[in-house]
């Protein structure tokens, strides 16, 4: 008799458990800190269209704005905002975005040689 209940138990606990297992509980979105306004508690980002951590890609328009949870400890540090969405050393180029026009701008720099050089270290090159 108590074999069978502990079979029977399982029977029903065990697709039970299955179903929980595979629900989608929500999705993160990663991208890059555009502006916070810390007495709204919102946060707007520039979405990350690859998701590949090694090589993102901060070009998903219009941006997104979130609301933060009022508890401090759902959350997290407060994010850092900021408008730089790529440095490209070898273009010699920095996109950032705009918020006036919503849009992204791409400014020309001349990179001086000190920077070169501590590129070209960080990669290997010296």
């Amino acid at each position: 008799m108590l074999k069978k209940s502990i079979w029977l138990n399982l029977v029903v606990a065990l697709p039970i458990t299955f179903l929980l297992g595979c629900t989608d509980f929500g999705k993160v979105d990663q991208g890059r800190a555009v502006s916070f306004d810390k007495d709204k508690r919102t946060v707007t980002i520039i979405r990350d269209k690859k998701i590949d951590t090694q090589n993102p890609d901060y070009s998903y328009l219009p941006p997104l704005t979130y609301v933060l949870p009022t508890d401090p400890m759902e959350t997290g540090p407060e994010p850092k905002a900021g408008g730089r969405m790529k440095l490209d050393a070898e273009k010699n180029q920095i996109v950032i975005f705009d918020p006036k026009t919503q849009n992204f701008k791409t400014i020309d720099f001349k990179m001086v040689q000190g920077a070169k050089q501590e590129i070209a270290a960080k990669k290997g090159r010296v």
